[in-house]
């Protein structure tokens, strides 16, 4: 739990400030498809809350540290051969329970209760399934698997370009057509380098990998800037448009690898070497200490 804290708290914490100046600023800027509305203390610890956080992909972290709590609980208690039983068990609940909640839209349900039974939860779930599958027996398959996920995703993005207009977070659809695909692209892309030796990417691929975190905490707020920035210069032509949107993409990725080199890890390397030198500290004064 001190890792997974450390991880995700502080460099989300860096950001959420800056939008909070932001806010204070021009409210305006900040959750105007909520009236300009924020629970500052819900964001900055990251809890359920019915608005969105001050930055505003902060809503998934809520799902990721609510994943991290339920695994943190189940570890001492549950043996990890009954683990298959504890996920299905645990997809189950969720889909029962969502189910009834989406039977009954009308009702009012806590934020708490709609991230514990969110189908959101099954890309944790089907998160430690592939680690499960990768120490399985299924063998030679994994390019097959891997071009069976990159399709099913291709094949998902057409059809939800044809047919919806946005994608609801709270829905099934998202899981069905995005969330399965991926799982089936991590398994084979992880099985495929396990099998191999080697990565199966160039390393600039794992390089903006290492940095994924921090571009996706800072790339709201770069195209954000850009597309103001954009709608004030008078540009014509498809090309013009599809050259800025490249423009766009890549200075998201520098600022999320400069965001990385000179934030991220920083602070990661401050928060491990606190934690190295509280365990020194303990063990010189008799404390157990546990290795992870």
């Amino acid at each position: 739990m001190f890792q997974r804290v450390t991880r995700i708290y502080p460099p989300y914490w860096f950001y959420s400030t800056i939008v909070l100046i932001i806010w204070f600023y021009n409210p305006e800027m900040v959750n105007s498809a909520q009236g300009n509305q924020v629970n500052l203390l819900a964001s900055f610890l990251i809890l359920p809350q019915d608005l969105l956080p001050l930055v505003m992909v902060g809503w998934t972290l809520v799902h990721e540290m609510y994943f991290y709590i339920v695994i943190a609980v189940f570890m001492p208690i549950i043996p990890e051969y009954r683990l298959p039983v504890l996920l299905v068990l645990w997809a189950l609940i969720v889909i029962g329970r969502s189910s009834f909640l989406i039977i009954n839209p009308d009702g009012y349900y806590h934020a708490a209760m709609r991230i514990i039974f969110h189908p959101l939860t099954f890309d944790f779930i089907g998160g430690i399934a592939i680690s499960l599958f990768l120490n399985g027996s299924i063998l030679n398959s994994d390019r097959l698997i891997f071009g069976i996920g990159i399709t099913a995703f291709l094949f998902s993005l057409i059809w939800f370009n044809m047919h919806e207009s946005t994608l609801k977070t709270e829905g099934w659809l998202r899981i069905l057509l995005f969330g399965i695909p991926s799982l089936f692209v991590v398994y084979s892309a992880i099985k495929m380098e396990k099998t191999s030796g080697k990565s199966c990417f160039p390393k600039s691929i794992k390089k903006m990998g290492d940095a994924s975190y921090s571009i996706y905490l800072s790339h709201v707020l770069v195209l954000t800037a850009l597309g103001r920035i954009w709608t004030k210069i008078p540009t014509t032509g498809t090309i013009t448009h599809i050259i800025i949107l490249v423009m766009m993409v890549l200075t998201t990725i520098m600022v999320g690898l400069l965001s990385y080199r000179w934030i991220e890890t920083p602070i990661l390397n401050k928060m491990q070497t606190w934690r190295f030198n509280n365990a020194n500290i303990n063990g010189s004064l008799g404390l157990k200490t546990r290795k992870y």
